[in-house]
C-alpha cells in the first residue's frame, strides 16, 4: 500500500490562516508538525506501507529528520495544476492533489494508493475501510 500526503506552500502564509500561529519557528511549521504526526499515526498501524510526502517545498528541520526516521519518502514536485481565473483564493492549493497523484503513480511497487490530508490521525488499521471499498462498485 502506498499512502500519499500532498502539501503545497504555493499559497504562502497569506493564503493560510494557520500559518500565522504564534510560537512557530517558521510559517509552515504548524503544517509540518501536523503532517509528521499524521504520518506517524499511519506508520503505527501500517508498518509495511510506503509513506510519501508529496510537497513543493522541502520539510524544514527538525521535521525532515523526523520524517526520515518514520521511513517517509519526500517527493518534491512543482504545483503544475493551477486553477483558472476566478477560482476561490482559499482553495487554490486544493488542486495540488492532482500533482500529488502523479507523484504517487511514479512510485513503483504498490497495489493500492491512499491519499490522506495533513489533519488526519489513524486510530486503527485501514483494513475494514479498504475491504468495504473493494465491495463498492464504481
Amino acid at each position: 500500500m502506498l499512502i500519499v500526503l500532498p502539501f503545497t506552500w504555493a499559497g504562502g502564509a497569506e493564503a493560510t490562516p494557520n500559518a500565522k500561529q504564534k510560537g512557530a519557528a517558521g510559517p509552515s511549521d504548524i503544517y509540518f508538525r501536523c503532517m509528521t504526526a499524521t504520518l506517524a499515526s499511519f506508520r503505527r498501524w501500517h508498518p509495511d506501507a510506503r509513506l510519501v510526502l508529496a510537497v513543493d517545498v522541502a520539510p524544514p528541520h527538525p521535521f525532515d529528520e523526523q520524517l526520515r526516521q518514520l521511513g517517509v519518502t519526500t517527493r518534491l514536485g512543482t504545483f503544475a495544476h493551477r486553477p483558472p481565473a476566478g477560482f476561490p483564493p482559499r482553495f487554490v492549493t486544493s488542486l495540488y492533489l492532482l500533482d500529488a497523484l502523479r507523484s504517487g503513480r511514479a512510485v513503483p511497487g504498490w497495489d493500492r494508493l491512499v491519499v490522506i490530508d495533513p489533519d488526519l490521525f489513524c486510530m486503527e488499521p485501514l483494513d475494514r475501510l479498504l475491504s468495504a471499498l473493494d465491495r463498492t462498485p464504481g
